[in-house]
């Protein structure tokens, strides 16, 4: 759940308590005592069992809670007999025995369990046959009632992970660290390729390895029609979007400013600027509160270079990831009010091809010691940030950019 943020099935007995105060209420009003403080403790002892396994169940992440939701049902249904029994063991006159605290079991459940006012007076058998109807009637209204409120996805929320561009191969390193984390989380993910599908199954394989959902789909980020088509295979495949990951992004040829050639140039910005650009109006269109969406949240692959400015080598780099460092402030504050979250993380020295290059063997064994941590840094400590960001645990994170370098 995510507005309520509570586990679904203590919700629904939540509700279903509250429901149960109406003919309460209307037995009083009638002179009917007994089935008043039948209801009565139906809406105590449900509410109580609804807040205690909230409690219980609530630590839980967002997509772990949605994904054990079958599981919860189990749960109640095995918790609130035993709660059902406290007037029971405590020999109320309204409950005087097995039949009828069966037929209350039944009640918890649903408001279609009426009692007589002269409960002495019925049989056993009726008791018992009241609380079966009442019973599986209310596990019928929790199954309604989980239709109704849960998402769609039961595996999480599904999340579209952008890869890279064609001159820098299938999926990006980040991206393929950070669906893995997603499907060790039990959510569904679009895996983004564009000249290496074994390559992106292979991600595929690993996300569902991992008890997640997954599909790659082909699409370079920069053209339009292209990224539009992504998003429509992705959501009729896995659901309905959640999130995304902005990924994609290639480096360009190492050079200065001075010796730059126009077309790389112009290819790093479509790629890492433009694509982010076309990605992102697809998301917002779709998760969007005013569009029919149920929100979510964006999270944009920047760079330290952005600060460091990347002279001698990568300016054309560093400014486009400045741009995207521009892009997830002015974005965020757009669509806030939307339910969607834009952020962003700034990685530093981290390990990943892009700095093994064969011009540059020793560049992290070089630059690591200069580094205030003293070392380079792992993929998986960026995917857990941007997943982080993902969930609701970052709820109140909204227009920023994360810095991962140790740092530098």
């Amino acid at each position: 759940m995510r507005l309520l943020r509570l586990p679904m099935f203590p919700l629904c007995l939540g509700v279903l308590a509250l429901a149960m105060l109406g003919p309460a209420l209307f037995g009083l009003i009638q002179g009917d005592e007994y089935s008043a403080r039948s209801f009565l403790y139906t809406a105590i002892f449900t509410g109580f069992a609804s807040a205690t396994l909230a409690v219980a169940l609530g630590s839980r992440g967002p997509g772990e809670r949605d994904r054990t939701a079958l599981r919860d049902l189990v749960i109640c249904w095995v918790l609130v007999p035993l709660f059902a029994a406290a007037p029971l063991l405590l020999r109320t006159p309204y409950i005087g025995s097995w039949g009828a605290w069966f037929e209350m079991v039944g009640a918890f459940t649903t408001t279609g369990g009426t009692v007589y006012a002269e409960p002495e007076k019925v049989p056993e058998a009726i008791h018992l046959w009241r609380g079966m109807v009442a019973w599986f009637g209310g596990l019928v209204t929790l199954v309604a009632a989980f239709a109704i409120l849960a998402p769609r996805n039961l595996g999480g929320f599904e999340v579209t992970v952008t890869s890279a561009g064609p001159a820098a191969g299938p999926v990006s390193l980040h991206g393929a660290a950070t669906a893995r984390l997603l499907g060790r989380g039990g959510h569904a993910v679009g895996v983004n390729y564009v000249n290496d599908e074994g390559k992106a199954q292979e991600v595929v394989g690993a996300v569902e390895a991992a008890g997640g959902r997954a599909a790659a789909v082909r699409a370079d980020v920069s053209d339009e029609d292209a990224v539009r088509a992504m998003f429509d295979t992705v959501e009729q495949t896995l659901g309905p979007l959640d999130g995304l990951v902005n990924s994609a992004g290639i480096v360009g040829d190492k050079c200065e400013v001075a010796g730059i050639d126009v077309a790389m140039l112009r290819r790093v910005f479509e790629i890492n600027v433009i694509g982010a650009f076309l990605c992102s109006r697809e998301a917002v269109r779709r998760m969007a509160l005013s569009k029919g969406g149920r929100g979510g949240a964006i999270v944009n692959l920047s760079s330290v270079a952005a600060k460091l400015g990347g002279p001698g080598a990568a300016v054309h780099y560093a400014a486009s990831k400045g741009a995207i460092d521009s892009f997830t402030v002015g974005l965020g504050r757009e669509v806030a009010k939307d339910g969607i979250r834009v952020n962003a993380v700034r990685p530093g020295l981290i390990d990943t091809d892009m700095n093994h290059q064969p011009s540059d063997p020793d560049r992290l064994e070089r630059l690591g010691p200069t580094v205030p941590m003293g070392r380079v840094g792992q993929l998986e400590e960026v995917s857990e940030a941007i997943v982080w960001l993902l969930s609701e645990a970052a709820s109140y994170v909204a227009g920023d950019v994360v810095t991962i370098s140790g740092g530098r």
